[in-house]
């Protein structure tokens, strides 16, 4: 099984999708892709699963054809989403504590035990 086999799929919200796309849109979106080399869309609407219309959610989905393309695309994209924002003009202060952010990682049944390993051996190491 290779990385192109299963799709990795992040849901973002209003915010953070406006955090990605920035004041350029879709040309930021085209960088990202050019510099990751991975396919990366965003789908909303009708093309989201039911229960995640409600909330007014994005679904980035990322194909590549290697494991370092999805994580340089993936990087880019939690980059920019949870990049500080300027409030006002003015720029986050330095000396502050880094935030702390929750990601929630759906991992398909399939490639549990690739994450898992023989016996746990790899799980552990997390």
């Amino acid at each position: 099984m290779n990385a192109s086999d299963i799709p990795c799929r992040v849901l973002l919200s209003q915010w953070q999708v406006k955090q990605v796309l920035g004041d350029r849109g879709e040309e930021n979106l085209k960088r990202l892709r050019m510099a990751s080399g991975a396919n990366v869309q965003l789908l909303r609407g009708p093309l989201l699963p039911a229960a995640f219309r409600a909330r007014d959610e994005f679904l980035a989905v990322f194909w590549a054809d290697d494991g370092v393309r999805l994580r340089r695309a993936l990087n880019g994209l939690l980059e920019r989403a949870y990049a500080k924002r300027q409030v006002g003009g003015l720029q986050p202060k330095e000396d502050q504590e880094p935030e702390s952010h929750v990601l929630e990682v759906m991992i398909p049944e399939v490639a549990c035990r690739h994450l898992i390993g023989a016996r746990g051996d790899r799980i552990k190491l997390l």
